[in-house]
This record gives C-alpha cells, sequence and structure tokens, in this order.
C-alpha cells in the first residue's frame, strides 16, 4: 500500500503544480494585456500632445510672418547688439 500512496500523493502533488502554473501563466497574461493596453494609451495621448505641439507651432509661425510683413523687423539681433544688451543688464 505504501507505494501507492506515494504514487497518489506525487500525482496529487503534479496535478497540484500544474494547477498553480496555470493559474500563474493566466495572470501573467492578464498582466501583460493590461500593461500593453496601457502602452497603447499613452501612446495615443503622445500623439494627440505631438499634434496639438504641431498646431502651436504652425500659430507661432504665422504670428512671426505677419508681424515681419508688417513691421519688415525679422527680429535678428547682431553680435554687437546681443553685446550691449548684456553690458547694460550686467552694469
Amino acid at each position: 500500500m505504501g507505494f501507492f500512496d506515494k504514487a497518489l500523493k506525487t500525482a496529487k502533488n503534479v496535478g497540484g503544480s500544474i494547477a498553480s502554473s496555470a493559474a500563474n501563466v493566466g495572470s501573467t497574461v492578464g498582466t501583460a494585456a493590461q500593461d500593453n493596453a496601457e502602452l497603447n494609451s499613452l501612446k495615443m495621448q503622445i500623439n494627440v500632445i505631438e499634434q496639438e505641439l504641431d498646431a502651436a507651432y504652425a500659430q507661432i509661425g504665422k504670428k512671426y510672418v505677419d508681424y515681419v510683413a508688417q513691421t519688415g523687423d525679422m527680429g535678428i539681433i547682431t553680435k554687437e547688439e546681443k553685446n550691449a544688451k548684456i553690458a547694460a543688464l550686467t552694469q
């Protein structure tokens, strides 16, 4: 009888291990799916922000072109002008 008891105990242990492994695999798959969903959500948010930035840059560019068209000033500062402004600020 000892042999059959050992075999039965071993079979139960193997069955328990298989069930535990299956549960762990299921949990891991569920976690991976959640991670992928979160990653996709973040990628969509990044795309929306990049589109908003592109629109903002386009508005800045249009305002600059309008400013240059109205004033003729391209806003370029020469090295001498920059040095004079720095000198004025540091005095």
